[in-house]
């Protein structure tokens, strides 16, 4: 139960615009890659990145550029956007020199960073040479809709003389730069993506692309061609044990790329649980030859890691929204117990889901729970609560670092859906140790076949530590009162299992009378 006195503090936080979600001290980069075009050259390719994409699910990419030199013609989502289920809808008229990539999911971005977006242009026969702005305008969101800060890059467009210098085989070259992308993670992260990039992809028809980095800190998965590469039928071959700390990609293609820019490869590495945190080197060795086998004069820029620190001190459950809510006492009346200390390897923690609004003729629902893989598994689930009793359900689908389960009522509505909907049971794995967090993704009720989806943003925690000083501040708001003691009394006689095990002050397995003693001489107390 949050107190007025409490309440008024939270209010006149988010009054004030702060953001209360332990990611937002992050920033990311995001950045327009060069690229370089001859007058008249059609289906040039812009690409915008970002060093890190973990937890966006929306925002806005305003692209800038000089309308006498560029037409725009298309914008089209990366995979590491589709993968996440994340839509791009595009505005190619937002603005004299402008175009506009709206950014829209439900689920934020596991890990890994590369390209979020592609703009497609076409290039004016008329442009001058010269070098021109590519300028960017950047908002990103994460799920809850919170903004994540953001470092913005902006690129260069170098239009060159038709029939300038640089040019093998007729192929053209000399100007070209080929990089690899900033990248940052965390100890443990798992699918961390970095792109080689080139800013001018024409006449490329093969070669190979070597990049090194720290074995004691990254492991490589696997390499995969990009699109720029596929799409001319240009093969990947790759070598993930080229030589220690070194993996290499082999390009090899009939007909080289007529124009473009943006991604060769794309390298996913997981990052060793025990990486230190700082920054490390990506390095690069590059050769690229035209359908001739003639070498393609190129610059190489090579890239740094950042391997961030492992969050420090306990997790604070989040109070979300108030759509919806997670709850560790699944015991009637109480929906308070967003914290469990004391939780053990192998424990099993039942995680209820109660939803705070009224949905009349209701049919079914749908709850998706995001939790820590490295931490705990689930291991169980079922229908809570009378409003869904008759629902018909399925097996509950855990994919990634999230679990999916829902029901629905054949041939009927309920009246009433106000209440308990759901309980999922976790599993800590056997070498659990330390805090977790279990969030509520978003709770959809389906009402004349439609469903009505909430993103509560609610959550738990389940914390190893704890179980040697009992508190008999079961709900934690400082002071031992009444509704602790009916918290108490929901749980007396039961074994202290599971989400109980708060309620076992006097250590000895159950909730008993040595409990309620112990409880009795705390209580109207404050706690600091």
């Amino acid at each position: 139960m949050i107190t007025m006195r409490r309440r008024d503090v939270f209010v006149a936080l988010l009054t004030a615009g702060i953001l209360l979600w332990p990611g937002v001290s992050r920033a990311v980069t995001v950045s327009v890659l060069d690229v370089s075009a001859e007058p008249g050259q059609a289906g040039i390719v812009v690409s915008i990145q970002t060093d890190d994409a973990k937890g966006v699910a929306g925002g806005t990419l305003t692209l800038s550029f000089d309308a006498n030199v560029l037409a725009p013609k298309k914008i089209d989502a990366s995979t590491l956007l589709k993968g996440a289920g994340i839509t791009v809808t595009s505005n190619l008229n937002f603005g004299p020199g402008q175009v506009r990539a709206s950014l829209a999911g439900t689920t934020g971005i596991a890990s890994g960073g590369g390209e979020l977006v592609n703009v497609t242009f076409d290039v004016k026969a008329g442009a001058a040479p010269g070098t021109y702005d590519l300028g960017l305008q950047a908002t990103l969101r994460d799920e809850n809709a919170n903004t994540i800060p953001v470092t913005i890059r902006k690129g260069t467009l170098t239009i060159k003389a038709v029939g300038g210098t640089g040019a093998t085989g007729g192929t053209g070259g000399g100007g070209r730069i080929i990089s690899v992308s900033d990248a940052s993670a965390e100890p443990g992260q798992t699918g961390l993506i970095v792109p080689v990039a080139v800013d001018d992809a024409k006449g490329i028809a093969g070669g190979t692309l070597t990049l090194s980095f720290n074995a004691n800190v990254l492991t490589p998965k696997k390499i995969e061609g990009a699109r720029l590469v596929t799409d001319a039928g240009i093969t990947v071959t790759s070598n993930l044990n080229f030589a220690p700390g070194q993996v290499r990609a082999s390009l090899a293609g009939t007909t080289g790329i007529t124009s473009g820019s943006g991604a060769l490869v794309t390298i996913i590495f997981d990052v060793k649980a025990g990486a230190s945190a700082g920054t490390y080197d990506l390095g690069l060795q590059a050769t690229l030859r035209d359908e001739n086998a003639s070498t393609l004069p190129a610059t190489v820029k090579n890239g740094t890691l950042t391997i961030k620190a492992a969050p420090s001190g306990p997790l604070t459950p989040k109070s979300g929204d108030g759509s919806a809510v997670l709850d560790l006492n699944t015991s009637a009346g109480d929906q308070n117990a967003r914290t469990l200390g004391g939780v053990k390897p192998g424990q099993k923690v039942d995680v209820q889901v109660l939803l705070n609004q009224e949905f009349a003729n209701a049919a079914g629902f749908r709850v998706i729970l995001k939790f820590d893989l490295k931490k705990v598994e689930v291991v169980g689930w079922k229908k809570d609560g009378t409003s869904f009793g008759s629902a018909i359900d399925l097996p509950a689908r855990a994919k990634g670092d999230s679990v999916d389960y829902g029901a629905s009522i054949l041939g009927g509505t309920t009246t009433a859906t106000k209440g308990a909907v759901a309980v999922l049971t976790f599993q800590t794995l056997s070498d659990y140790s330390g805090d977790t967090e279990i969030t509520l993704k978003s709770l959809a009720i389906r009402v004349s076949g439609v469903f009505n989806t909430l993103a509560p943003g609610a959550s738990v925690v389940l914390s190893s530590g704890g179980s040697k000083t009992p508190t008999a501040d079961f709900d934690g708001d400082g002071e031992v009162g009444f509704n602790d003691f009916f918290a108490f009394a929901s749980a007396f006689g039961l074994k202290a299992t599971g989400a109980n095990v708060k309620f076992d002050l006097d250590g000895d397995g159950d909730i008993g009378f040595g409990d309620f003693f112990a409880f009795a001489g705390e209580f109207g107390k404050k706690l600091s």
